[in-house]
């Protein structure tokens, strides 16, 4: 389906294990990987949800817990945004990292995505400033 993405997941923790300092480094237009997933998570989001309402409106049926089929998709997104953002730590420079399109802390996305207190509290230590 369009987020099964647990092939996604097992890729991107083999390739942060192999290469951590990956998720640690800007490209050329001051995004850090945190960015490009965030991203692209969103637009698989975007996309998951609207085929779940087109599902619902087309059977006629009134679910019981609207979005509940999405859950999934959101368990992934977060498992993937800890992925990326644990090897960030709490270092300061990293955290103050904007991204270059719109304004996207690390925090921001931990706490859009649902993060591990654990995350969240070592992103806050890096940069308290984004709270």
């Amino acid at each position: 389906g369009l987020c099964d993405t647990s092939d996604i997941l097992v890729i991107l923790h083999l390739l942060l294990n192999e290469y951590p300092e990956v998720a640690m480094q800007l490209d050329f237009s001051g995004d850090l990987a945190m960015h490009h997933l965030a991203r692209q998570l969103w637009r698989l989001e975007r996309e998951w949800t609207a085929r779940v309402q087109q599902e619902e409106t087309k059977s006629n049926l009134v679910p019981l817990r609207p979005y509940a089929n999405t859950l999934p998709c959101f368990i992934t997104i977060m498992k993937c945004t800890e992925a990326v953002l644990k090897p960030l730590g709490n270092a300061r420079a990293l955290c103050q990292e904007k991204g270059s399109v719109g304004t996207l802390l690390p925090l921001h996305a931990g706490c859009l995505n649902g993060v591990s207190f654990d995350i969240i509290h070592s992103l806050l230590e890096g940069f308290s400033e984004a709270a």
